[in-house]
């Protein structure tokens, strides 16, 4: 039968290997931690402000009607609407009619107004503009390319054009029926030749 002494010293060793058990599990000094390892949860999708489903109308655009031009459009929120005797400007920046300021680089002015000319069809005023004024010895303009979009029924022209002095200039109509918007943009080409598609995809003649 083990002596009295002996049942001691082995409670006593088993106290303190308890004792050092809780200090190691329990105290934040001593518990350990293992990594966690980030994982990417496929139940989470990133979204962006310019993500927009087919369909759907984007907070980012605001929308415009015309009483002068009789047309709607959408335009980038943040952008500016200026009307003045049946012209229209839309602009990336704070401007208004008659400003003397040219755009820079990283700025557009996109013009809207009716088109109107001395011939019946929009190549022949592009090729006189001055309505034979001047005579023959007078050089036509050169037509150096024209392309044609349907856009929801509206024709979308843009040709390319050289005058006589050799310069050459792009020319942007929209045609519906006998009505005929002319439209130019400053400057050309621009940094925002997708917001400038977008406008003018989403002009509606009332």
């Amino acid at each position: 039968m083990p002596n009295q002494s002996g049942k001691i010293v082995l409670v006593l060793i088993l106290l303190l290997l308890i004792a050092g058990a809780g200090v190691y599990f329990f105290l934040p000094g001593f518990k350990k931690e293992s990594p966690i390892e980030q994982t990417p949860n496929p139940s989470i999708t990133a979204t962006y402000p310019n993500s927009q489903k087919a369909g759907e109308s984007s907070e980012l655009l605001k929308k415009y009607s015309s009483t002068d031009l009789k047309i709607s459009f959408e335009f980038p929120k943040d952008w500016f609407v200026n009307e003045k005797d049946f012209d229209l400007m839309v602009s990336s920046f704070s401007t208004k009619f008659g400003a003397n300021d040219q755009p820079t680089k990283d700025q557009i002015k996109v013009f809207v107004n009716n088109f109107s000319g001395c011939h019946k069809t929009i190549d022949e005023n592009l090729k006189d503009p001055a309505c034979g004024e001047g005579g023959p010895k007078v050089k036509p303009n050169e037509i150096l390319s024209k392309e044609i979009e349907d856009i929801n029924g509206v024709k979308f022209y843009k040709y390319l054009v050289k005058n006589p002095e050799g310069k050459q200039q792009n020319f942007y109509f929209l045609e519906k029926g006998d009505r005929i918007l002319q439209i130019d943009k400053k400057p050309d080409p621009s940094m925002f030749e997708k917001e400038f598609k977008e406008i003018i995809k989403s002009i509606r003649f009332n």
